[in-house]
């Protein structure tokens, strides 16, 4: 929701390239990061392929389910909508998130199977990493199964389990009166 200042650049100096490649770009650039606009520009088989950017998307649920790969940083918020989306993604955690938790959360991610983790000190290699996901039907379709298996399908459920659980740990034990005689 605030975008990122080094993820926007990536885009901006690599928006020919996926253009011409067909990648069409829908960037989220974050508020006082610019104004909505969009770019046209050629493909090889010479149509034209529009990049979208906006500085805020409040129908995050759309945008990620109509994505078919994500290049995004890595907030608990990020993880959850990527996963209930099942939307594979190439993560580029915060390096001065606190604790380095985006680290870790991108780290889970990638270990469940869900994209990959580029380090903001690595984004030269990105390039490679979305050009070679994005077209590679076979890995994003592995992806998206593993980002399946990820959701939990029924909160509702494991959210009454919980409850359940808790209020009868917080139940006294029975007294003796209450217990059943032995046979």
């Amino acid at each position: 929701s605030q975008g990122s200042g080094p993820l926007n650049d990536w885009v901006q100096a690599h928006l020919r390239i996926l253009a011409a490649e067909g990648i069409q770009v829908y960037c989220v650039t974050g508020p006082d990061k610019g104004a909505a606009s969009v770019v046209e520009n050629p493909t090889t088989a010479g149509g034209t392929v529009k990049s979208v950017f906006v500085p805020f998307c409040d129908d995050v649920a759309t945008l990620l389910s109509a994505a078919d790969l994500v290049v995004s940083r890595a907030g608990a918020g990020t993880i959850a909508e990527l996963i209930r989306c099942a939307t594979p993604a190439i993560l580029v955690p915060y390096p001065h998130a606190a604790d380095d938790h985006q680290r870790a959360n991108a780290e889970f991610f990638e270990r469940q199977g869900g994209g990959f983790v580029v380090d903001q000190s690595r984004l030269d290699r990105m390039q490679n990493e979305v050009l070679d996901t994005i077209f590679n039907d076979w890995l994003l379709r592995r992806f998206r199964a593993n980002l399946e298996r990820m959701d939990r399908e029924n909160p509702l459920h494991l959210m009454l389990s919980d409850l359940e659980e808790l209020a009868r740990l917080s139940m006294p034990p029975p007294t003796s009166l209450e217990r059943p005689a032995s046979a």
